[in-house]
């Protein structure tokens, strides 16, 4: 039964990935184009949605089936007075590290600033996130943006680690890039 389920599961998380990724494409694709901020804020609201919805089957996966990855909520500002400089290079080490670690790093991003939806509340509430950015590492590890050391694509590597057996996995590539 175990087997079954981890297979449907695997199933429903690659269906929600192409969601998505055409979701991420169609508001990609919309900020070029916009004219109408309605349209945006509800696709914006559909991305931030099918992120938290794979966030929590991820999280299910995880344990029905047994897989050693890392979960990150990766809260990000997208306020337009510039209120978050270090949200576009933590973007960045982020991606790097996903790279890095491919399937054993999950990173789901939101928006804190978009509190029209009432699930990025709840988290904000939940994780105590002030700030941006801030990472939420399993739910007993939150790293926030004042704790530079972590951020960092060094520090970030030592808590992956620390988290799951990935040391070996990061050993055989090498570190080149971020900092």
């Amino acid at each position: 039964l175990k087997n079954q389920n981890c297979a449907s599961l695997t199933s429903v998380l690659d269906k929600n990935i192409r969601s998505i990724q055409i979701t991420a494409d169609q508001l990609e694709n919309f900020i070029k184009d916009s004219q109408f901020r309605g349209d945006y804020d509800l696709l914006k609201r559909q991305y931030i949605l099918a992120q938290l919805r794979y966030w929590l089957l991820a999280q299910q996966y995880k344990d029905i089936c047994n897989k050693d990855a890392v979960l990150i909520l990766y809260f990000f500002s997208s306020a337009i007075d510039r209120s978050c400089p270090d949200c576009g290079p933590q973007g960045t080490i982020l991606s790097y590290l996903k790279n890095l670690f491919e399937e054993r790093l999950l990173v789901f991003s939101i928006d804190k600033d978009f509190t029209q939806e009432s699930m990025v509340s709840i988290l904000l509430s939940d994780y105590n996130i002030t700030m941006a950015p801030s990472l939420v590492m399993e739910p007993e590890l939150v790293l926030r943006s004042w704790m530079k050391h972590f951020l960092r694509a060094g520090g970030l590597i030592l808590a992956l680690c620390g988290t799951v057996g990935v040391a070996a996995h990061a050993a055989e590539k090498p570190a080149t890039g971020a900092a």
